[in-house]
Parts: C-alpha cells; sequence; structure tokens
C-alpha cells in the first residue's frame, strides 16, 4: 500500500501538475536523521509530501501524505494544513515491531513580520486504533520546530521530534529527541 501510495504521488508530480513550489527538509541529531519533501498543488491548495525518519538505536518510519493548506493565510503570519499520512515504520525496541498507520494531523506556523525571521511550527500526526494496523495499536508523530530564516529560501531549524508506536499497551519509540537542521524552500 506505501509503494502504491508513493508511486501516485510521484506520477502526479511528473505529469507536470501545476506545482507552486515546494521544499526540501533535512533534521540532524547525533542518532538520528529525518529527511522530508514537500510540493504544493496550485489549483486546489494541496500540500503532498514524503519523507523518511531513520534513528541507529530505535527505528525508522517512511511516510506519504497529502494536506489541505489554507490559501488566505499563505501570506499572513500564521498558516495550517488538515489532513492524513501513511506510515509504514519499525521499532527495534524487544523483538523488532513493525507496522503501518493512517495519521490524521497537520501543522500550524507562526511566522509574524515583526520578529525578523523567525519562526515557530507544530506538526502533529497521529492513528488511534482504528487507522493503526499490522501490531501497532496506535501511532504518533510530534514536532515543535524554531526557525530563523538566514536566506530568502533557506531556514535554519532547531526543536524537537517524537515518534512512537502502541504495542501492548506500551509505547516503543521510533525516533525522538532534539535536532538541529535547515529547509530549502523552492
Amino acid at each position: 500500500m506505501l509503494v502504491r501510495t508513493v508511486a501516485l504521488i510521484l506520477t502526479c508530480w511528473a505529469s507536470g501538475l501545476a506545482l507552486a513550489g515546494g521544499a526540501f527538509e533535512i533534521l540532524l541529531s547525533n542518532e538520528s536523521a529525518r529527511i522530508g519533501h514537500e510540493a504544493a498543488h496550485a489549483p486546489t491548495n494541496l500540500l503532498f509530501d514524503l519523507g523518511v525518519d531513520y534513528n541507529e538505536q530505535l527505528g525508522w518510519a517512511t511516510y506519504a501524505g497529502v494536506s489541505a493548506v489554507d490559501s488566505l493565510a499563505a501570506g499572513g503570519p500564521v498558516v495550517a494544513s488538515l489532513g492524513g499520512r501513511l506510515y509504514y515504520f519499525s521499532t527495534k525496541e524487544g523483538v523488532e515491531e513493525g507496522g503501518t498507520a493512517l495519521a490524521l494531523g497537520g501543522f500550524v506556523r507562526y511566522q509574524p513580520n515583526i520578529l525578523a525571521g523567525l519562526a515557530a511550527e507544530l506538526n502533529a500526526f497521529v492513528a488511534p486504533s482504528i487507522l493503526a494496523f499490522s501490531k501497532a495499536d496506535a501511532f504518533t508523530d510530534l514536532q515543535a520546530k524554531l526557525g530563523y530564516q538566514v536566506l530568502p529560501q533557506a531556514r535554519l531549524l532547531a526543536g524537537y521530534g517524537y515518534l512512537a508506536a502502541l504495542y501492548d499497551d506500551q509505547w516503543q519509540e521510533v525516533t525522538k529527541g532534539p535536532f538541529l537542521g535547515f529547509r530549502i524552500n523552492y
């Protein structure tokens, strides 16, 4: 199912849909890396995203998603989205566990002009038991980021991420901890 979703998104991008730009994001810590790409579809105000999250000690996750973005707020200080992501993940805690989840959520970004390039962002995607498959009972992906615009298309990022799956009433982290990174818009 993940392969089909990724193939569909890549096919849409390659078919010449009117994209209004996008971004690459890389977030790093001592033990983990998160690499993501997003592209906005101009006529529909949809945001397509793909990414991978890897932690040497805890596990890995890949995702593909689509969200609706508030186009009226695009030039304002607050931008928000609402949508979903399909995750495929594996944890290394105890016996290696894997699973799939259809997580719902979005982001809220606050970037007022008076703070000269400073921005704060919260991302949350959650899958309750009805949307967590395989052996997982639930799934969550949370991020809090602070960013500073160093170039017109580049922003330095610092924050904290937590990605975990629930197995038999016990949360097992896929990745967690502070990170540093950057985001390049195009």
